[in-house]
């Protein structure tokens, strides 16, 4: 399929599917209203590198619970109640422990700073260099958000981009579709999630919403044309949420402080290593009639050896061009 095909029938199954609309705008008023007291409760952990605290829009939506990850891979939750912090390790959290660790047992409800817990989140530390992870895309994913995270002058590989956060936890937005076969289905509330949802500052007038699709390898099954496709469709969702009964909410939860534009500019962007052969033709522009909004497709790579070598990003593609002045 071409992108515009792909465009097309992402636009017919939100036309074919109207529920969407109402059940988006339910979980805009339910986030907005839990926003600040779980941004409240949320400081009073700390989930310091190399662990991280992940939300989602049903955690936003129901209650104090934040997902704990190590190298992109969930551990289990933290469980705010009042001023106690309770951890409860996920009962598949041996991924780490088959690879020669010892681990103290942790009871489900163990206090976040225990004697337990806090062995246990050292003897990962301690090992971090040398463990694998179970899904190296969810780590190069993890590593992605922490280099974008990082202010300008904390040695930032790429200025002018900032992911989009929720009460200061990364998460993936959630879409109504199946996308992974880059031939859109419609899925309800069992679709996909965006990899990276970010900010990308093009000019001091110009900053937009970027959706952008992570794989941790270059191959021919996937090449950049493929891996577009699948952002290009969950970018047609973000399009038609921010034209929707909630769009305002939406807008603001996504960080911007400004008004939500007349006409949307949204950047669609494949995040993969860095390839020995250029692309072809990959900045282009689809004008999503009725909507208002125009996506811009864009490559972005890293140098796969650099980042495992020393942890250090470094990019190239046509997106750092569009934002390097800025």
């Amino acid at each position: 399929m071409t992108n515009e095909e792909i465009i097309a029938k992402a636009l017919d199954l939100l036309i074919s599917n109207t529920e969407w609309n109402a059940r988006y705008a339910r979980y805009a008023e339910k986030v907005k209203k839990n926003l600040d007291d779980y941004e409240i409760t949320r400081n009073k952990f700390r989930a310091i590198k190399p662990f991280s605290a992940y939300t989602s829009i049903s955690k936003a939506m129901n209650g104090f619970e934040y997902d704990i990850r190590f190298k992109g891979q969930s551990l289990g939750c933290v469980r705010v109640k009042e001023n106690n912090v309770l951890f409860y390790p996920s009962e598949k959290y041996d991924w780490f422990e088959n690879q020669g660790l010892s681990f103290p047992k942790i009871e489900k409800g163990a206090d976040w700073n225990s004697k337990e817990v806090s062995e246990y989140r050292s003897i990962l530390k301690n090992n971090d260099s040398t463990l694998k992870p179970k899904s190296p895309e969810h780590e190069v994913e993890n590593k992605l958000l922490y280099e974008f995270h990082k202010q300008s002058g904390e040695n930032k590989s790429l200025t002018g981009i900032q992911p989009v956060i929720l009460a200061g936890n990364f998460f993936q937005m959630p879409t109504p579709f199946k996308a992974s076969s880059h031939d859109p289905e419609y899925s309800g509330s069992g679709g996909g999630g965006i990899d990276i949802l970010a900010r990308i500052k093009h000019s001091k007038h110009d900053c937009r919403l970027c959706i952008m699709e992570v794989k941790d390898e270059t191959n021919t099954s996937e090449p950049q044309s493929v891996v577009i496709q699948q952002a290009l469709t969950y970018a047609t969702f973000i399009a038609n949420l921010l034209r929707s009964e909630s769009k305002e909410i939406w807008w603001s939860l996504f960080g911007f402080k400004s008004n939500l534009p007349e006409h949307l500019h949204i950047d669609v962007v494949s995040l993969m290593p860095e390839k020995q052969v250029a692309d072809g033709h990959v900045d282009s522009e689809y004008v999503l009639e009725g909507l208002d909004c125009t996506l811009h497709t864009y490559s972005l790579y890293f140098d796969e050896n650099k980042l495992k070598n020393r942890e250090m990003f470094e990019f190239t593609g046509t997106l750092p061009k569009q934002i390097e002045n800025a």
